[in-house]
């Protein structure tokens, strides 16, 4: 049985051929009204658990193929920029613009979703919303260090490219 099951290339085809192979099972034994001497019983839950197991197994390579799907669509669907700060270091940008007023705090959720959906970084292809919003509330020392020498960075190109270290 495992091996006419595993012949079959298609998932849903080895769902189809499981689920088959059940109901005959179980028709053999409750529908036709065998009784089986209670040393084959054994037999009996044996099969099923195999077939329930394999079902199981089958479902969740359905729901993993999909997923995987879903997130190669994802990818060529959308446009993602590369960004080159370190994911706590991005989470807290975005929080600072949100604390100042450059982001609105509605639907926080939904703006750390967008973000997470439409960039990445060198050491993460895919970033989660949830650990880009949480680590914009969860922040080391260092992560804030190394964002405010980005922030002194953007300040002097600022007056240095439009003169404005003379003004206040």
């Amino acid at each position: 049985m495992r091996s006419s099951i595993d012949n079959i290339s298609g998932l849903h085809e080895q769902s189809v051929i499981l689920l088959l192979e059940k109901d005959g099972l179980y028709n053999l034994a409750q529908a036709k009204g065998l009784v089986m001497p209670s040393k084959n019983k054994s037999l009996f839950f044996d099969l099923l658990e195999f077939l329930n197991s394999k079902c199981t197994f089958a479902k969740k390579r359905v729901k993993l193929q999909r997923r995987f799907i879903r997130n190669n669509e994802k990818a060529k669907n959308a446009t993602r920029f590369l960004i080159n700060l370190p994911i706590p270091q991005f989470g807290l940008f975005i929080r600072m613009q949100i604390e100042k007023g450059l982001l609105t705090k509605e639907n926080v959720g939904e703006l750390f979703r967008f973000f997470a959906s439409h960039f990445y970084t060198v050491n993460a292809s895919f970033i989660s919303p949830e650990s880009l919003q949480k680590k914009s509330t969860d922040v080391e020392f260092a992560t804030a260090q190394k964002l405010k020498g980005h922030l002194i960075d953007m300040i002097n190109w600022l007056n240095s490219n439009y003169n404005l270290s003379n003004y206040n």
